[in-house]
């Protein structure tokens, strides 16, 4: 199943697991991969929301499954696949009986080609053809950099739906895009005070919550909160790769219940990315709603959109399940044709400024808006009055066709 960042995968997967028929009266289990234990915590939480009379155990870190016969055990994928202190590799894995689970479910299934995976897949079986477990993915991104097929793991597409569909229907909040770029490469400090100078421009008149930065360079992160600092903004932390997991969850608490108003109703995209799924994921984190939040502003840095919006608005997939265009054929030529001809020209002092009040003006004018060519002193901010596309009542109608297809797998 493909839906965008922020639609719900988690939920759906959570009502699906008590309708996942048992192909024998032993096999009742579901296990449910992920591979960061954000996604982990998340999914059993939102497991035991839907289904309370279920028990749900985790395999992760310092956390093992030690209930006699839980319903759902949420794993980790290096934990299933480490070595103990004995040198056996797999131990964790070797607790659980493939005979006992009618259902393997692995949350961002784009990971699911890696041979870490396809250990746990062998070791149940379910690639074979005769087994009888179900094997189920969930992803926004089906398309991998290293072009590896998920279709040879999963089978085909049983459900997609692109993020325009579901902001169009009030599931995901829309984007407010900015561009803003210089002509110049700045050094690192003048380039963190530029960031921080257009967020206080775009995003600090709008009231924005709370706002979440993406950077390259781990060195560059202190450089930037010193800059947010520096204009009188104190409450930021930061998140990186390395960040012990008691840090993460206090930053991430704190994130959520607004204490730290820097960090989603705003994302400054300040790295550079050639990944249109990286991309792709970056804006998804804004486009959850929320009571209090009409629309999501991200103010682009590095060209990303420019570059890479049409990678994402068209999948390069031929398949019927993967297309996901946004735009008619010959709209994206002409879109394509635009965003490649490079005919943008700036003084070497000036900084560019693109505005879209919506993701759908974007998409309608084709980055053929008129771009303002402004001086660093003189910076003119327009503001959107494009009415908000009201919110759906619930996810459901996608989680019944979501379940509707499901009903039609054979088991093998």
């Amino acid at each position: 199943m493909c839906l965008p960042t922020g639609s719900g995968k988690t939920v759906i997967f959570a009502n699906l697991i008590p309708t996942i028929p048992s192909p024998n009266p032993q096999a009742s289990k579901v296990l449910v991969l992920a591979h960061r234990i954000e996604l982990i915590e998340q999914a059993k939480d939102q497991i035991l929301r839907y289904n309370p009379d279920l028990t749900v155990d985790v395999e992760q870190g310092h956390q093992e499954s030690l209930s006699l016969n839980p319903n759902v055990v949420v794993a980790s994928i290096p934990s299933l696949t480490s070595t103990n202190k004995q040198g056996t590799k797999g131990h964790r894995l070797q607790k659980l009986n493939p005979k006992e689970f009618k259902a393997i479910i692995v949350d961002e299934a784009h990971h699911g080609v890696s041979q870490s995976y396809k250990t746990i897949f062998d070791y149940f079986g379910v690639l074979n053809k005769s087994s009888t477990t179900l094997l189920w993915g969930c992803t926004a991104t089906p398309a991998r950099a290293d072009r590896q097929s998920l279709t040879s793991i999963f089978g085909p597409v049983l459900y997609s739906v692109n993020m325009m569909e579901l902001i169009n229907n009030g599931f995901l909040s829309d984007l407010q895009i900015v561009t803003a770029k210089t002509n110049e490469q700045l050094e690192v400090n003048a380039y963190c005070k530029f960031v921080v100078d257009k967020w206080k421009q775009f995003a600090l008149p709008q009231n924005r919550k709370s706002t979440l930065v993406f950077v390259k360079k781990l060195q560059d992160i202190p450089i930037l909160c010193k800059a947010f600092n520096n204009a009188g903004f104190n409450s930021i932390d930061s998140i990186t790769q390395s960040t012990e997991q008691a840090k993460r969850e206090m930053v991430m608490d704190d994130f959520k219940n607004g204490t730290l108003s820097i960090l989603v109703d705003c994302i400054l995209l300040a790295r550079k990315t050639k990944s249109p799924a990286f991309l792709y994921q970056m804006i998804g984190r804004g486009s959850r709603l929320h009571p209090e939040k009409s629309d999501c502003l991200v103010i682009d840095y590095q060209t990303n959109f420019e570059r890479l919006i049409y990678s994402i608005f068209d999948s390069g997939d031929d398949s019927e399940e993967l297309q996901t265009s946004w735009l008619s054929k010959r709209q994206l030529s002409m879109w394509k044709a635009k965003v490649d001809s490079g005919t943008e020209h700036y003084d070497e002092n000036d900084i560019q400024i693109s505005q879209y009040s919506s993701i759908q003006e974007m998409i309608q004018t084709g980055f053929v808006a008129e771009h303002k060519v402004e001086r660093k002193d003189e910076l003119n901010v327009h503001e959107s009055t494009d009415p908000v596309p009201s919110a759906a009542t619930s996810l459901y109608n996608v989680i019944n066709d979501c379940i509707e297809a499901l009903s039609n797998i054979r088991l093998r």
